[in-house]
């Protein structure tokens, strides 16, 4: 085995390159692609050895970060999940499928680490099912209990007819009893 150069250009880059050049060779662009893409974007030439190098150095630990973040952020959405169940809102889940769909098409991840999360997705999903039917019963449940009322006011109407005072209770009594009926959907 040979020992790295001290002064390899492509462990001197600035910050960023060193970043796009990572995010290059993890995601499996091919080393004479890479090559090339460094001559054009940052005006140095390199070698498949120091490409293999740099792997070596930087992509190795910068993987483990990232799957080390990417399994953080599913334990604290594991955690808010179990805490509030039913809680998820809109943002949450949409980060929560992107972090599924990552690790899912990361060949490196754990495969257990990739279930929890769709697990999660997918009871989320349930719960939102969940509660559109309980908004449906609970509309049909309050639609069928106002049209009972007001039949039944309007019996009492009927009642009420040719008597002043009885249709101003009855009045009264509409407006309070579609009041509450409202204020309990």
């Amino acid at each position: 085995m040979r020992k790295p150069r001290s002064d390899s250009k492509l462990k001197t880059l600035p910050w960023e390159r060193q970043e796009q050049l990572t995010d290059w060779l993890l995601a499996g662009v091919p080393y004479r692609e890479i090559k090339e893409r460094v001559e054009q974007e940052f005006e140095i030439t390199t070698s498949d050895a120091a490409l293999s190098d740099y792997w070596q150095e930087f992509c190795g630990p910068a993987l483990i970060a990232r799957r080390q973040k990417a399994v953080s952020l599913a334990d604290e959405i594991a955690e808010e999940a179990a805490s509030q169940p039913g809680r998820f809102d809109q943002a949450t889940l949409d980060a929560l499928k992107q972090k599924a769909f990552e690790l899912a098409v990361n060949p490196t991840s754990d495969p257990r680490d990739v279930k929890g999360l769709f697990m999660l997705v997918l009871k989320a999903r349930d719960q939102e099912m969940d509660r559109q039917q309980m908004e449906f019963e609970r509309e049909k449940f309050r639609q069928g209990l106002k049209s009972d009322l007001e039949k039944a006011i309007d019996a009492f109407h009927a009642e009420c007819m040719g008597n002043a005072a009885a249709l101003q209770a009855w009045e009264k009594l509409r407006a309070a009893v579609l009041e509450k009926v409202d204020e309990a959907a």
